[in-house]
């Protein structure tokens, strides 16, 4: 992530926030993330509880910078949509990315460190700056609840493409009515380009499709190469039989009393650790037999 950002920010870092009213849907969301991350982590430092700032630095990092903001930001910092936005985007990012190497630098300071020093900061070695304010970030609480939902949606539908083992390089075409579309075609663009939709077009009535549910949202999605439902469902079937016995098994061994009486801890531990994935793996597969029990 941070040699992305070096690959776009150049030579010169930018020190400064675009005038709100220059600042895109995505950037006004990547904001209140960051500010919301820096209280929640201040907040769990001043009451010593390292995991729970830990986890929430991961969180912001991986999910939401990382996996999301990234790749939303892509467009304006290729210069998609003109200088202007390209330059604001890259003064964003730079500013995220240099408040979260504080957030991150007391528990991997040598990583941050060299970053930073790489990025060029103006304000010197990040051990010696100031721990980050969420009051010095601009709030977007509404512009971020908003676009949460148009997240969830991508997430949506790229979840029904994994259920139904479509292939990564293949497209799938969105359907949506009126009221939908009134909410998320401003977004559209996302939807191209981080869930492969080919097409989108309105539908009052649902087509021969699979359904894709993001609160408040539902929407269609059919599949232009086409997509075997039979063998589909056989598959599926065929793992969720397996997945149920191995959980039974799992089950029975650790309510044995013996076993948990003779076992080493860790042994009792990584088998848990087995069953609760199992479980996250059942979750799936009923999500994905709901949704080739709805296909017409």
């Amino acid at each position: 992530a941070s040699r992305f950002a070096m690959m776009n920010l150049g030579d010169e870092t930018p020190t400064a926030l675009p005038p709100s009213d220059k600042l895109s849907t995505v950037e006004k969301w990547i904001l209140f993330r960051l500010e919301k991350a820096i209280g929640e982590t201040t907040n769990a430092l001043d009451s010593y509880e390292f995991d729970r700032a830990a986890s929430t630095l991961y969180q912001f990092t991986w999910q939401i910078f990382c996996d999301w903001y990234l790749e939303l930001a892509k467009p304006d910092l290729n210069g998609e949509h003109g200088e202007e936005r390209r330059d604001h985007a890259r003064a964003v990012l730079s500013f995220v990315l240099q408040n979260m190497l504080r957030m991150l630098h007391p528990m991997v300071p040598f990583v941050t460190e060299e970053i930073a020093q790489k990025l060029g900061a103006a304000e010197g070695y990040l051990m010696r700056q100031s721990w980050p304010s969420a009051q010095d970030v601009p709030s977007f609480p509404h512009e971020a609840e908003a676009f949460d939902k148009v997240v969830d949606a991508i997430a949506a539908v790229r979840s029904v493409r994994g259920e139904l083992g479509v292939k990564p390089s293949s497209h799938v075409e969105l359907h949506w009515n009126d009221a939908v579309s009134e909410k998320l075609s401003p977004y559209s663009e996302h939807f191209v380009r981080l869930a492969k939709v080919s097409t989108i077009s309105a539908a009052e009535s649902r087509p021969a499709s699979a359904a894709a549910v993001a609160e408040p949202f539902e929407f269609f999605i059919t599949f232009p190469d086409g997509i075997d439902v039979e063998a589909e469902r056989a598959r599926v079937g065929k793992a969720r039989t397996k997945n149920e016995k191995e959980i039974g098994r799992l089950e029975g061994k650790l309510s044995n009393e013996n076993f948990r009486a003779r076992a080493p801890e860790e042994e009792v531990e990584k088998q848990e650790g087995i069953l609760e994935g199992l479980k996250e793996e059942r979750a799936r597969l009923d999500a994905a037999w709901k949704t080739l029990e709805g296909m017409k």
